[in-house]
């Protein structure tokens, strides 16, 4: 018989750790859109600062996005593990623990 052991205390931490990072990315795309233009600067510097900001902005969304689904999908596979581990736990093996089966 194969032991198999899931660690779902560990699966749910790593859930809330990505989404906790997921929030710090998110917080710095909010940040990088409330930066104001440089006082003073070019208008060539003014629109590539703009396009800079607007490009470093949707590069940490999106790595927002990307952990929250990470967190997502780990969180919903450390349930689908104790779920599993309910429906087992309260498995009956038909005939086990009988007589029959102790060979009488």
């Amino acid at each position: 018989m194969t032991s198999l052991g899931v660690d779902i205390p560990a699966l749910t931490s790593a859930a809330l750790q990505f989404q906790s990072a997921a929030g710090d990315f998110g917080r710095g795309s909010g940040q990088v859109a409330g930066t104001a233009p440089v006082p003073g600067a070019t208008p060539e510097a003014t629109v590539l600062s703009e396009r800079l900001l607007a490009a470093l902005g949707a590069a940490l969304r999106t790595a927002e996005t990307e952990l929250q689904q990470v967190a997502q999908h780990l969180s919903a596979t450390a349930d689908s593990y104790a779920r599993t581990e309910r429906v087992l736990a309260a498995w009956v093996v038909p005939g086990a623990g009988t007589a029959a089966a102790g060979g009488r």
